[in-house]
């Protein structure tokens, strides 16, 4: 019960972000969120069929926020590669996908307490996390608002 407590006051809004290192499609070790930029941390699976169609709309927003301030780094929680990078392809995701291939287990997934998918954490330029669970269109209005589109 503690641990999940600490892990809850650990992703708490206005609290900084877990920072991390998890495994990018080419094999290299990168960053959850980089200070100086808005990311959504957002987390998925190929077999998830709500995190593919909010992939839909989360493109929108990449390709409307991405030149003012704006990331979105996707962790997967596919415990499969090919299943992932086929998901990735199929979906013509542009942005950081991170995937150590662990699940639920997974480093990313533990330390930000995912019980269920999708699920996002919005980071700003600081680090620190200023919203969660989020659809498109919420994030959509928070980020117009805070970068003024």
């Amino acid at each position: 019960m503690m641990k999940e407590a600490d892990k809850r006051y650990a992703t708490a809004l206005g609290r900084p972000a877990p920072y991390l290192q998890v495994t990018d499609t080419s094999g290299r070790l990168s960053a959850l969120y980089e200070n100086g930029c808005y990311t959504l941390i957002d987390f998925w699976a190929s077999w998830c069929l709500p995190c593919r169609k909010e992939n839909t709309a989360l493109k929108k927003l990449f390709q409307k926020y991405r030149t003012v301030g704006f990331s979105i780094t996707s962790v997967s929680l596919d415990e499969n590669k090919l299943l992932w990078l086929n998901a990735v392809k199929q979906d013509k995701l542009s942005w950081k996908q991170l995937n150590d291939l662990k699940g639920w287990n997974g480093t990313a997934t533990t330390s930000y307490g995912v019980k269920a998918i999708p699920m996002n954490y919005l980071v700003n330029k600081d680090g620190v996390i200023i919203a969660k669970n989020l659809h498109a269109e919420q994030i959509d209005k928070l980020l117009a608002n805070i970068l003024k589109q």
